[in-house]
């Protein structure tokens, strides 16, 4: 290997901010690969590198000169976010997880790297079991790219908790818009024909997906961050977003800005509640939602919305408060 581009990988491999080699270190390592050596070699190969662009810091010591890379394509906060991503992300498999989190470790310095990986807990999380998973993501995506459709088998369970394809098998066709990343899961956004509106397939149910050469149907005006933003779940299909004004108590502000952002419309009402007007699609996942904050954030508007939310739970109670007369 020519010496200058093994002492790059050897500054990447070794050194970031924190972590430092000596001129003693450098020399060691080029014998170790049967580079011929002296002490003056060493400046002259940094400073080529520096000429070359290699963002390469010298620090002295006394009479000691230290060396490292100034600045590493990720540093180790961001790696760690990425990490936790995969980590979490349920329709990656724990093998599939572990590989990619083994290649981020990899771009860490190496004294990192185990630190890293010791962060990243697959092993008891809910994942995925489809190995061919990427393969799929990169086909819808091709698709998007192309303006291509897609045909695919779908999966669901049964009551004895074995995968099924639905329809008998039978292939779906549709036209991707967009893939999403929502809920720690990955959705493709279609337009299927036997659909009312567009609907949303998750990439992990999937199976046997292959690029179909017709050119796909579009959604006039999509937007997928627009979207992603107004649902509260992938699966909130066949409703359009409406302006739903809540009526919610101070401690939930941050609940309604974590779900809907910053731009929402706020009103202060007094010194306890606040009334806020959030565009959402009104679906069971939306009432889900409200749901978990109790009586703290209540539907205000429109009437039509407040009697969907009432009615639901009503029912809900109603069915709960039967139980006992179930075997």
């Amino acid at each position: 290997m020519d010496r200058l581009l093994f002492l790059e990988r050897f500054l990447m491999e070794n050194t970031d901010e924190d972590i430092t080699v000596s001129t003693k270190e450098i020399l060691d390592a080029y014998e170790a690969h049967n580079c011929p050596v002296n002490r003056n070699i060493v400046p002259a190969d940094i400073e080529k590198l520096r000429l070359a662009g290699v963002e390469v810091t010298i620090e002295k010591e006394g009479n000691t000169k230290r060396y490292h890379i100034a600045k590493r394509p990720f540093r180790v906060a961001e790696l760690r976010t990425l990490i936790d991503a995969v980590s979490s992300s349920q329709f990656i498999t724990k093998e599939k997880s572990d590989e990619l989190i083994r290649k981020l470790a990899a771009l860490a310095v190496k004294q990192k790297r185990d630190t890293l990986t010791a962060r990243a807990y697959t092993a008891d999380r809910i994942k995925a079991d489809v190995p061919d998973i990427f393969d799929s993501i990169e086909c819808v995506g091709d698709a998007i790219e192309r303006g291509k459709q897609i045909a695919f088998q779908y999966t669901t369970y049964n009551v004895n908790k074995e995968v099924v394809l639905r329809k008998d098998g039978k292939e779906y066709v549709v036209s991707p818009m967009a893939l999403i990343w929502d809920n720690r899961r990955y959705y493709a956004r279609c337009i299927d024909p036997e659909k009312p509106n567009a609907v949303n397939y998750r990439i992990d149910r999937m199976r046997n997906v292959r690029i179909v050469e017709e050119t796909a149907m579009k959604e006039p005006g999509f937007n997928p961050s627009e979207y992603a933003n107004k649902v509260n779940h992938m699966f909130d299909d066949g409703k359009d977003a409406e302006d739903i004004v809540l009526l919610a108590e101070n401690e939930r502000m941050i609940n309604i800005i974590d779900r809907y952002g910053e731009n929402i419309r706020t009103e202060i009402i007094d010194d306890g509640h606040f009334r806020a007007t959030v565009n959402a699609v009104p679906s069971n996942t939306f009432y889900a939602w409200l749901f978990e904050f109790g009586d703290s954030i209540v539907v205000e508007r429109p009437a039509h919305i407040r009697e969907t939310y009432e009615e639901l739970m009503r029912k809900t109670l109603e069915k709960q408060s039967g139980m006992d007369a179930i075997p």
